[in-house]
């Protein structure tokens, strides 16, 4: 409560300019409301003195990596974006992984949304639904780049030398363009990145 505190009050008189009493009033005010509301979700319940500052260290080691990814994937998609010869592929896919609930999964997640040409859609238990723009962006999903990183930041260096997901198998792409059917018999994705429940199959006299 207290470092989610005293990081949101730092922001917000950042942002104010330290300009006098109303924005030291407010920037408390703010800062109480966001670490009621927050601090439960935004940190561990009971972290470890030892654990940690590795932890904060190696997220540090992870900015740049993660930096690098953003300028990559910027570069691909403005390329697919002002080459006409090049088509943009967009898919909703479902990837599971595995770097633990909470924390991790967020971090994840926003990670790849953070790089352009990947969305993460959902993320329901260890299943994120993500919708990628092109196919250099979902085949760098599917090699699972990002969440061996994530692993590496939260659980140490042994936990990142884990297999990708298209290894293991966990990737399914739900939106296929091209395919008027299903190809596994799960239901069809819809362009609004939702999925049709409906389960009415259409009569032979109707088609």
């Amino acid at each position: 409560f207290l470092a989610l505190f005293g990081t949101s009050m730092l922001f917000y008189q950042v942002l104010g300019g330290f300009s006098g009493l109303f924005d030291l009033v407010t920037g408390v005010a703010t800062a109480l409301i966001v670490a009621t509301t927050l601090s439960s979700v935004s940190f561990y319940r009971d972290p470890t003195l030892r654990e940690s500052p590795k932890r904060v260290l190696r997220g540090v080691i992870y900015v740049p990596y993660l930096l690098y990814e953003i300028v990559v994937s910027n570069l691909v998609v403005a390329r697919v974006i002002l080459d006409p010869r090049l088509d943009i592929d967009p898919r909703l896919t479902k990837v599971r992984v595995f770097v633990g609930s909470g924390f991790p999964l967020t971090t994840l997640a926003n990670s790849i949304t953070l790089t352009p040409g990947t969305l993460t859609v959902k993320a329901d238990d260890q299943e994120l639904y993500v919708h990628s723009l092109v196919p250099f962006a979902r085949e760098g999903l599917f090699d699972g780049a990002l969440e061996r990183w994530v692993r590496f930041v939260f659980y140490g260096r042994e936990a990142a030398r884990f297999p990708s997901p298209r290894d293991r198998g966990d990737t399914e792409v739900l939106q296929d363009p091209g395919a008027d059917e299903p190809a596994n018999g799960e239901p069809e994705a819809v362009a609004d990145g939702g999925v049709d429940c409906s389960g009415d199959d259409t009569q032979e006299g109707e088609r």
